[in-house]
């Protein structure tokens, strides 16, 4: 199996199984990192709805104190207490302080957004006319002339709320609507996260199951059976043991299986022709037998040879000797070992020689 050009089959484990977990590690991060940037819009997302919401909660607050200060002005031109008309206008100025500032921040909010920007500045608009009408009111009220603001609250204040509820509705119903939207966003981008999430959890887990299932039939292909099967094979024969039966599967001719039963059977033919040739010549005193070189090679070769030399030498040194026994029991003193031998051989040969000497020089003095 090739990939990218590399030859999977011909990587060291270690590649493999870096490879195998540097691509899982890589799916992973591409999972943490699509997370986190959704998780990011989604940031937004959040940020935008507590806009929405702190918006919509001014826009409310705004639509009650409007409401509040009708209801104050009208109480104020039915009453002559001059201490209820005194409390409400300060209500009345308190309120108008708190939407003005809900205002300014919705403005500061909504900066930016054109239709938002458009709807606030209609309430402003309708605001500012309302509120001069109220204004208009309480200077009378305050002057004594009740008469003259009930007049003016009808003429000016009054028909002016009902445009100024109705912009501030809009812009209510408006952040609402976005409001929604920020919601719906949220949702979608938590469903997005999800399934995605999922579906590359999904390809890790089936990727990383393939990638694992490679690399152990790869191993398995490799090893030719299961590793302490395999290390029991070795344990066997590095002790001498060539009678195992190696199981090695059908058309398996490279595996570490396959070379252990190669190298067995190379061992139990080498063993058993020295055997051979141990035997034919400790036994029945034959030393011609010899190593077949044949196909031989490195130690076996070299150990064949040996052998070989072995056989020869002794073969050859046992000749020798046996020959000018021969003769000297025949009475033949003419003949002598003249071939050169290491050691042990060289000994014999030098004593088989010395005798034939010795034997010349005693036949000599007998005849003088």
């Amino acid at each position: 199996m090739k990939i990218s050009g590399m030859n999977f089959s011909a990587m060291k484990i270690g590649t493999k199984l870096g490879l195998g977990f540097g691509f899982i590690l890589l799916l992973v991060v591409i999972l943490s990192t699509f997370v986190v940037a959704k998780l990011s819009g989604m940031n937004k997302d959040a940020a935008r709805i507590d806009a929405d919401l702190a918006n919509k909660a001014r826009v409310s607050t705004i639509s009650s104190l409007a409401k509040d200060n009708a209801i104050s002005s009208m109480e104020m031109l039915l009453s002559s207490d001059s201490g209820l008309h005194a409390r409400i206008i300060a209500q009345t100025d308190e309120r108008k302080k708190s939407i003005t500032e809900n205002m300014e921040s919705m403005s500061h909010d909504l900066a930016g957004f054109a239709q938002d920007e458009k709807l606030l500045a209609e309430v402003k608009k309708n605001r500012a006319v309302y509120v001069s009408g109220l204004e208009k009111v309480i200077s009378l009220v305050k002057a004594g002339k009740r008469e003259d603001a009930t007049y003016v609250a009808g003429e000016e204040m009054i028909p002016m709320l009902a445009p100024l509820l109705k912009a501030v509705k809009n812009l209510d119903d408006h952040q609402a609507a976005k409001l929604d939207a920020s919601t719906m966003q949220i949702k979608q981008t938590a469903s997005s996260i999800r399934s995605m999430s999922i579906m590359i959890a999904v390809i890790v887990v089936l990727l990383g199951v393939t990638i694992a299932i490679m690399i152990v039939r790869n191993l398995m292909k490799q090893l030719g059976g299961e590793p302490d099967y395999a290390a029991e094979a070795v344990g066997k024969i590095a002790s001498g043991d060539l009678s195992a039966t190696l199981a090695i599967k059908a058309g398996d001719t490279s595996s570490l299986m396959y070379s252990l039963l190669v190298m067995q059977e190379s061992l139990r033919a080498i063993v058993a022709e020295i055997k051979n040739i141990v035997e034919a010549a400790a036994v029945r005193g034959d030393f011609s037998k010899r190593m077949d070189m044949g196909g031989k090679q490195g130690y076996t070769k070299e150990l064949s040879e040996l052998l070989n030399q072995l056989s020869n030498t002794t073969n050859d040194g046992l000749n020798d000797v046996l020959h000018v026994a021969n003769l000297l029991s025949k009475g033949d003193l003419t003949q002598t070992i003249a071939k050169d031998y290491p050691g042990a051989f060289g000994e014999v040969k030098n004593g088989i020689n010395g005798t034939v000497t010795n034997l010349k020089e005693l036949v000599g003095q007998i005849k003088d």
